[in-house]
């Protein structure tokens, strides 16, 4: 299958997956139950995942063990995921969601203290660049990096002359 024979495909499965609750691939089915859940089980044990667990395992598994030909991934009103083998009702169950809780509460704010930092991380890697870029184009002005943090200097404007004293 060519490029955009793929495409082609992806773009198909996809709609159909927003149509049908049917996805073939199990990141497109994480992305949609992460609406209703951040943090789930594996089916049938107590292993718990994270949203960010999920994607980095979603991924791998996407790349790993393609679907055959009939089979997806669906999804529950709350944001259990399973797969298919072409009918909904022999869905075997992979993950569901995690119960309500004291756990599950932590898990949930660790997840959006974690986004909250990136946020803030990236705000300010957009600062400091805005400030390299001023730094660069304004002529009495230079940038001195510290490995702790970024200081704009300005230079000095010149000192007059000395008069000499009578």
């Amino acid at each position: 299958m060519n490029t955009a024979e793929r495409e082609r495909q992806d773009r198909q499965w996809a709609e159909e997956g927003l149509w049908l609750n049917h996805y073939h691939y199990m990141l497109q089915a994480v992305g949609m139950a992460m609406i209703h859940c951040l943090v789930w089980r594996t089916a049938g044990t107590d292993e718990v995942l994270t949203l960010d667990e999920m994607a980095k395992f979603a991924s791998r598994y996407d790349n790993e063990h393609p679907l055959d030909e009939g089979q997806f991934f669906m999804i529950t009103n709350e944001g259990a995921i399973g797969l298919s083998p072409g009918v909904e009702y022999l869905t075997q169950w992979l993950f569901v969601p995690m119960e309500p809780g004291t756990e599950r509460d932590r898990l949930e704010q660790a997840f959006w203290d974690k986004m909250e930092a990136q946020e803030t991380l990236e705000l300010v890697a957009q600062q400091q660049t805005q400030a390299r870029q001023s730094a660069f184009d304004a002529d009495e002005t230079m940038l001195v990096e510290d490995p702790e943090e970024t200081v704009v200097a300005m230079t000095p404007p010149p000192m007059p002359p000395k008069t000499p004293k009578e």
